[in-house]
Parts: structure tokens; sequence; C-alpha cells
């Protein structure tokens, strides 16, 4: 019996060494957002003072990282094993998407916005599932233990990763509504300003409103 005991004691010690799956740890300085490279080719940027845990490897059926902070995720598309990001109040499940994850929002809440793809979301403290669609935000309340989702211009929500604002195919009004937003300000139009015409392209984020404009 000693030597069964003996035997079986080090088949675990063995399946626990040959088992192990070295996870990784990263915080973004206090200073600036990093950009990082997951086993998995997903591409991740984590703000300022955000941290991500993973797995060296992704085995097994799903790709798991733990996430405390701000990140923007591009996921590498494979559909035979979903890419999960777990935090305090949420988790949520793609298969190839591009999202941004906030977990330090006012109010003691969370909040995923959807870039590209879909995504699915489901509070870990009894808050529901949701399946949101590009342009839309959910917003989980850690206090009131709610999920609530909101139509947003979801690019804007993810500017901060390199200071760029993305416009795709929008008119004046609906580029000057985006620039109100995030700068809380009012723009007034111009009567001689062509409202039909769509326009495409970048304009870096300045400190100011006027920077911007000019």
């Amino acid at each position: 019996a000693a030597g069964l005991l003996l035997i079986a004691g080090g088949a675990t010690a063995l399946w626990a060494t040959y088992n192990h799956i070295e996870q990784i740890s990263i915080t973004a300085s206090a200073g600036k957002p990093m950009e990082l490279m997951l086993p998995d080719n997903t591409k991740v940027w984590l703000n300022k003072g955000g941290t991500i845990s993973y797995p060296k490897e992704f085995d097994g059926d799903e790709r798991r990282v733990e996430l405390s902070g701000e990140a923007l995720f591009c996921v590498a598309k494979n559909p035979n094993k979903p890419f999960i990001v777990s935090s305090q109040g949420a988790c949520t499940r793609v298969l190839g998407t591009t999202f941004n994850f906030n977990t330090r929002c006012q109010g003691n809440s969370e909040e995923v916005s959807l870039l590209e793809g879909s995504l699915e979301i489901t509070g870990t403290n009894g808050e529901g599932k949701v399946v949101i669609q590009p342009n839309q935000k959910a917003i989980i309340d850690k206090t009131k233990h709610t999920m609530e989702v909101e139509d947003v211009y979801a690019p804007l929500e993810a500017v901060w990763h390199d200071g760029m604002i993305p416009f795709r195919n929008m008119s004046v009004r609906d580029i000057a509504h985006v620039l109100e937003n995030l700068y809380g300000v009012e723009i007034d139009l111009s009567a001689g300003l062509d409202r039909r015409s769509t326009y495409s392209g970048y304009i870096r984020r300045g400190d100011k409103i006027d920077d911007v404009l000019d």
C-alpha cells in the first residue's frame, strides 16, 4: 500500500509539472499606453496603469485573459477557440473582433464597447447576458448589479490608444457631433457648409478643440 501511495504521489507531481502553464502578467506604465502581442497574435493596447494576465501558451479549448484597467483588443480569428476576457464585473466571449474594455469607469461600473464583429458579455454577479453589435456599449453597474446597452460611436471610445479620431463616410454634422461629445462643447455649423458630402479619414486629437478645428 505504501508503494502504491508513493507511485500515485509521483504521478500527481509529474502531471502538475507537465501540465502547469506559465502565466504572464503585464502592467502598463503610468506615463503612456503600451502595445503587446498575445501568443495567438491577438493585438492588445493596454491603457496607462492597466494590467493584463494571460498564459504563455493558449492550450485547451479557449483563450482566456484577465484584465484590470482599460484595453483595446483586436482578436485574432479562431472559430474553434473562443477568446475570453474576464474582469471583476464581466466576462466577454468572442471568436474574432475588436472591442474596448474598461474596468475602471466612474460609479463603480465597467464598460465594453464594440468596434467590429459581435460580442457576448456576461455579468459575473447576476447581471445577465447580452450580445452587442458594432457601435454599441454595454455598461455593467457593479453596485446595482445591472447591465445596460446603449448606442455609441465606438471608435471614439478607443481614441486613447493612438490619439487619432477616425471618421468613415461621415457628414460634417456627424463629425461635429463626435467632436462635441469628445470635448464637451457645442459646435455651430456655417450655413454655407455642404452637409450632404461625406468624409473619411483621421484627425489627430489635440488637447484643445481649437487644435482639432484648425
